[in-house]
């Protein structure tokens, strides 16, 4: 007879309710250590909050040994999941490289993050217990936390200036940049200005709460910026000091990725209505070469003007065309238009 086949019948008259103690009697074990679980199980998640407490307190008292953080800028709750940032440097003479010491509480690990830029690297220690952690916070100082004990920084060093180039270079050797501005009390110079050198056309994308506004999306700084710039954001935000810097080759192909340099190659304006008024300036403008070239004598100077003039506006006419292929009529009727124009004034000065 099953339970429930057992409290029917009790409950029909049929089985008495001392027939069922020895029901009731084989279950109290069981329960028992449930309880037993229970508790310890309270006692584990008390341990581990108390851990944390002491964990967190360390910390703050490590930032403010070494640092001066006041309290207000504390941590103030630790969760078993965070990364906190330990501490920062640069190494190298010239400040080639960045050193940047995390702790993951969920590993149990320092993590040193060495980043130039071009390149990124990364040395774990290890921990067996949160305890650990503590007496490492409580007995070392600065130094402790950026020393490398895997990485070969001087090797790092000379990768990282095989690849780094100035500013110059940079300009020299591509047809679009990328800068960040960032000025703390002023929104408008709150922004990522892409432009390119050959048409002389930019794009400016505000940033907010580090995201960079795009038709309506926002896309994370993050996506974009490698470790170096965004720790540079990061901290120009959290200090609130302004700071600017030039995005490297690896961030600009992210920048193309995220859509933000579509119509700066051309020189066509964004705008529809402009690029077809330019093109029709540029289209007079080849009529009127043509009048010049059949008056009196025909001479190299009139032939090369006027093919330079229509060489420039078949260009014209190809990128518009590319960029708003709907507006291949209206580029015909212009065309119609502007030629019937010239004729009648042609023939309005014959009858004069």
């Amino acid at each position: 007879m099953d339970d429930k086949e057992l409290l029917k019948n009790v409950f029909d008259n049929q089985v008495s309710i001392e027939q069922t103690d020895y029901r009731i009697k084989s279950h109290k074990e069981p329960i028992e250590n449930i309880s037993k679980d229970l508790a310890e199980s309270s006692d584990y998640i008390h341990s581990e909050e108390s851990g944390l407490e002491e964990l967190k307190n360390a910390i703050n008292k490590f930032h403010l040994e070494e640092f001066d953080i006041p309290t207000e800028e504390s941590i103030q709750e630790l969760n078993p999941n965070d990364v906190v940032h330990l501490v920062h440097s640069s190494l190298g003479d010239s400040d080639e490289l960045h050193v940047q010491t995390f702790l993951n509480v969920s590993e149990k690990r320092l993590e040193k993050v060495v980043s130039g830029d071009y390149l990124e690297e990364v040395e774990y220690l290890n921990y067996d217990s949160i305890q650990e952690i503590m007496e490492d916070l409580e007995e070392n100082e600065f130094d402790y936390f950026i020393e490398l004990d895997e990485i070969d920084k001087d090797e790092l060093i000379e990768k990282n200036n095989a690849y780094t180039v100035s500013e110059e270079q940079i300009r020299e050797n591509t047809d679009t940049l990328g800068t960040i501005m960032y000025e703390p009390n002023n929104k408008a110079q709150q922004s990522l200005l892409v432009e390119n050198l050959k048409t002389g056309k930019n794009h400016e994308y505000a940033i907010n709460n580090m995201n960079i506004k795009s038709n309506g999306k926002q896309i994370p700084l993050s996506k974009i910026l490698d470790n170096k710039n965004l720790t540079e954001m990061n901290q120009s935000v959290k200090s609130n000091e302004p700071t600017s810097f030039m995005l490297n080759k690896n961030e600009m192909q992210k920048v193309e990725q995220q859509g933000l340099m579509k119509g700066l190659e051309t020189n066509i304006p964004d705008n529809k209505q402009e690029a077809l008024l330019e093109l029709k300036e540029q289209y007079t403008s080849f009529q009127h070469a043509l009048k010049e070239e059949s008056k009196g004598g025909l001479t190299e100077e009139k032939v090369i003007n006027r093919m330079e003039i229509e060489n420039k506006y078949n260009s014209s006419k190809t990128e518009v065309t590319e960029t708003y292929p709907e507006s291949k009529e209206t580029i015909q009727m212009m065309e119609k238009n502007v030629r019937s124009q010239r004729g009648k004034s042609n023939q309005s000065n014959l009858s004069m």
